[in-house]
């Protein structure tokens, strides 16, 4: 349990300095603070998770449309040997 709230302060003191270092520097293309990076970490994420899920339905789609066509291709074949049957 104290290990555990060594590493805890160390990362509030760390972000605590980084805050402090970004306030003073006032620039964010060379610092930006540790809540705009946690803010960017989290669209990053959505946008993942976002584009996981386009893949899967353009995965579905293609699929569907192999299977489609596979059928097409077999009622084609049976309307030809049907046609075919009767002359």
């Amino acid at each position: 349990m104290k290990k555990i709230l060594k590493k805890v302060g160390a990362v509030l003191l760390a972000l605590t300095f980084w805050q402090l270092a970004e306030m003073r520097i006032h620039s964010n293309i060379l610092l930006v603070t540790p809540a705009a990076v946690i803010r960017r970490l989290t669209t990053i994420k959505r946008r993942k998770e976002r584009m996981d899920i386009r893949i899967e339905n353009l995965s579905k789609a293609y699929d569907e449309k192999k299977d489609l066509e596979h059928y097409s291709a077999i009622i084609r074949e049976h309307q030809c040997r049907r046609r075919s049957a009767s002359f």
